[in-house]
């Protein structure tokens, strides 16, 4: 049986050992990384967190403070490729030829969606009428210039593709739909 002496040594390494899980996973927003980098089993730290309330709160503030970080990395990432682009090398024949900037549309959809949620983001209702279910997807366009005639179409101006005018049927746009919930 160890001597009190002991037990004191050996609380030592194993709070500095959490204090050190815990700062690895601020750094991280990952428990199993931080685990791994510390080469310990990922079910310590949940081991810790039920033999102790102080390490659990510890544990759940570190978590979200990774996450953060984490969030913060991930969106100066998505940022950097939407605004600045990304380079792709360009391969002919097994062989580098060149490189090619490329930006990233879907990065910039998903800023705009977080930045602008009442203009970019979609909405889904569903509906229920006469037992039958409609689901109906609304887009808020509500900021964007109203729709109006394609650039040189419709005033005049010749299509280079032909040579000649274009007609109002192939420039006009198609009427709305309306659909009947009824059988």
């Amino acid at each position: 049986m160890p001597t009190g002496t002991a037990l004191k040594k050996r609380e030592k390494p194993i709070g500095a050992r959490r204090e050190q899980f815990l700062a690895l996973l601020i750094q991280t927003g990952n428990a199993a990384e931080a685990s791994r980098l510390m080469k310990m089993s990922p079910n310590l730290p949940y081991t810790w967190k039920r033999q102790s309330e102080a390490f659990k709160d510890a544990f759940t503030l570190a978590l979200a403070q990774g996450h953060e970080a984490l969030a913060d990395r991930l969106e100066r990432a998505l940022t950097v490729r939407a605004e600045d682009g990304y380079t792709e090398a360009v391969f002919y024949k097994g062989e580098k030829v060149g490189e090619h900037k490329r930006y990233s549309d879907i990065a910039a959809i998903v800023m705009l969606k977080s930045l602008r949620p009442e203009r970019f983001i979609e909405q889904q209702v569903g509906v229920s009428v006469a037992g039958q279910s409609l689901v109906v997807k609304i887009v808020n366009f509500s900021a964007l210039p109203p729709p109006g005639p394609p650039a040189g179409r419709g005033n005049g101006d010749v299509d280079p593709a032909c040579g000649r005018a274009p007609s109002l049927a192939s420039s006009a746009a198609p009427e709305p739909m309306e659909e009947s919930l009824s059988p």
